[in-house]
């Protein structure tokens, strides 16, 4: 299993990136955490990134750009390096979004987030 030093986590609500953070310092305190608070900011720095996070989480319902949204540019993106697992979190009951993002060869894990 790969080790994972850097993180990514893009959602929307400053709340939920803070309860994020804090859960993975509480597993492991010495990984590089990193934000972005919707799609577009992600894509964004994943394109200007030296190097790719090792784990991308993200959320599915934002504004601008949402989980699904950023899945589909991700995937069809050649000049982004994808990271190899992307989790998707999810507050939702609604099956329809678990099988939207599974279609994507990326998304490694989908969590539901009560």
């Amino acid at each position: 299993m790969k080790t994972i030093n850097t993180i990514l986590v893009v959602d929307d609500s400053a709340g939920d990136q803070f309860l994020s953070q804090a859960e993975i310092e509480e597993w492991d305190e010495s990984v590089k955490l990193l934000s972005a608070y919707d799609g577009n900011e992600a894509l964004a720095f994943l394109q200007q990134a030296d190097s790719p996070p090792d784990l991308v989480l993200l959320d599915i319902n934002m504004p601008s750009m949402n989980g699904l949204e950023f899945l589909a540019e991700y995937e069809n993106n050649n000049n982004v390096s994808l990271p190899p697992v992307v989790g998707m979190l999810t507050s939702s009951d609604q099956e329809r979004y678990n099988e939207q993002a599974g279609v994507y060869k990326c998304v490694k894990s989908i969590w539901l987030n009560r």
